[in-house]
C-alpha cells in the first residue's frame, strides 16, 4: 500500500532529517544545556530527571517513566520542539528500545495539537508500519494511531485501508458500528460499492444484537433509511422509468384499464409504503404488502388529469379516487431514485408509494 507520493515522502524526510540534525548539534554542545528551559523550579526538575535517566543499567520500564515525565516538563514549559527532539534522539540511539513506538506516537500527539498533520501523519505511520505494538496503560499504540490516521486522513482510499486494518487486528473495534459506518462511507467516496454495502450489511447486523449501540449515529445516519438501500441493492431494480410523465402514463393506463399485472410490474418489490400522511416513511404497519388488485377491481378508480400542485423536481403526487367507502382518495407517491451505485437506475422514476387520505 502506497501511503505517500514520493514528494510528499521526500518532503516528510528531510523535515525529519533537520530535526534530528539539530538534535545532534545540541548534543554536541551540551544536552544538558538545552533541556534546561522554563523557570527555574522547571530547569531543576528537568535537570533531576536527565540525572536519573544517565544511571547505568535503568529498566526499560523506568527508562518509559522518566520519558514521560521530562516530556512533560518541556511540553509545561512551552517547548514542544524540544520535547520531540529529546525524543528523537533516543529513538535513534535505541533502535530497538520496546516503547519507541509509544515515543513516536508522543511525538505525532504534540504535532497534531500543534495543528501540524501533515508531519503527525509521518510519525503515526511510522508507529504503526515500522514498529512493533505496545500497550501502555491497557491501550495499545498502534490501535490508538490507527484511530488518530483515519481522524485526520483526507484520502478516501487510505482511509479505508486504515480502518480496514483497525477492524482486523482488534476485535474489540469489530462491535463498534461506527466504524463500520466510517468504512461504508470511504468506500461509497470512492465509489467502491460491493464493499461499501458490505459493510452496511455488518453495520446492520451488528444493530441486530445490540440496537442500543445504533441509535445516535452519526451524520443523521439510521438503521431504517440503511436497511432500505440495502434491500434496494438486493433486488433486481427493474421498475423505474427514465421519464415522470412515461411512469405516470403506464399508471393511469392500468387504472383505467383495470390492469393489476401491469400496476404490479411498476410497483418496487422493495420499500414500497402504503401509509397514511401522519405516518413516519419506515413504520412498520406502512410496509406491509396489501393486496391492490382486490382494490381496483372492486372500484371505479379515477385520476385527475396531472400531477400535483405539491410536487416537485424530485417528488410527484397523483391524485385519485373511488377506492373504496372509508378512504376514498388514495395520493399515488412518485420519487427520483437517488442511487448512484447503479448508474442504469439512478436518476430514473420509480412508483414509490401511496398515501392514503388526503393532504394535510
Amino acid at each position: 500500500m502506497q501511503h505517500y507520493t514520493t514528494l510528499q515522502w521526500f518532503v516528510s524526510r528531510m523535515k525529519y532529517t533537520i530535526c534530528l540534525m539539530l538534535v545532534l548539534v545540541c548534543v554536541g554542545c551540551g544536552v544538558n544545556s538545552y533541556y534546561m528551559v522554563g523557570e527555574q523550579h522547571q530547569r531543576q526538575r528537568i535537570r533531576e530527571l536527565l540525572h536519573h535517566l544517565e544511571k547505568p543499567y535503568i529498566s526499560e520500564q523506568m527508562r518509559l517513566t522518566l520519558f514521560e515525565l521530562i516530556s512533560t516538563e518541556l511540553l509545561a514549559a512551552g517547548y514542544p520542539g524540544r520535547m520531540r527532539n529529546f525524543l528523537i534522539q533516543h529513538i535513534e540511539q535505541h533502535p530497538t528500545d520496546t516503547y519507541n513506538a509509544h515515543y513516536l506516537y508522543m511525538i505525532a500527539t504534540s504535532y497534531l495539537q500543534n495543528d501540524h498533520q501533515e508531519l503527525a501523519r509521518y510519525y503515526l505511520h511510522r508507529v504503526v508500519w515500522n514498529h512493533s505494538d505496545v500497550e501502555i496503560e491497557g491501550e495499545s499504540v498502534h490501535e490508538k494511531s490507527l484511530i488518530a490516521l483515519i481522524s485526520i486522513e483526507d484520502n478516501e482510499q487510505r482511509r479505508a485501508s486504515f480502518l480496514e486494518e483497525l477492524l482486523e487486528r482488534f476485535p474489540d473495534i469489530t462491535y463498534d458500528p461506527v466504524r463500520y459506518l466510517q468504512l461504508a462511507h470511504s468506500y461509497e467516496n470512492i465509489a467502491e460499492w460491493d464493499q461499501a454495502f458490505v459493510s452496511y450489511q455488518k453495520l446492520v447486523d451488528l444493530c441486530a444484537i445490540d440496537n442500543d449501540n445504533c441509535r445516535d449515529l452519526p451524520n443523521g445516519a439510521n438503521i431504517a433509511t440503511i436497511n432500505a438501500n440495502l434491500r434496494f441493492w438486493q433486488a433486481t431494480r427493474t421498475w423505474s422509468t427514465e421519464e415522470l410523465d412515461d411512469l405516470v402514463s403506464f399508471i393511469k393506463q392500468a387504472l383505467s384499464q383495470k390492469d393489476v399485472r401491469t400496476l404490479l410490474e411498476y410497483r418496487p418489490s422493495v420499500n414500497f409504503f402504503a401509509r397514511s400522511w401522519q405516518q413516519e416513511e419506515f413504520d412498520f404497519n406502512s410496509q406491509i404488502n396489501f393486496n391492490i388488485g382486490i382494490f381496483l377491481r372492486r372500484s371505479q378508480v379515477s385520476y385527475s388529469n396531472s400531477i400535483d400542485i405539491n410536487s416537485n423536481t424530485r417528488e410527484a403526487y397523483l391524485r385519485t379516487w373511488g377506492w373504496s367507502y372509508r378512504i376514498p382518495t388514495w395520493y399515488f407517491y412518485f420519487r427520483k431514485i437517488d442511487f448512484p451505485a447503479d448508474p442504469s437506475v439512478h436518476g430514473n422514476w420509480e412508483w414509490a408509494g401511496i398515501f392514503f387520505g388526503e393532504q394535510l
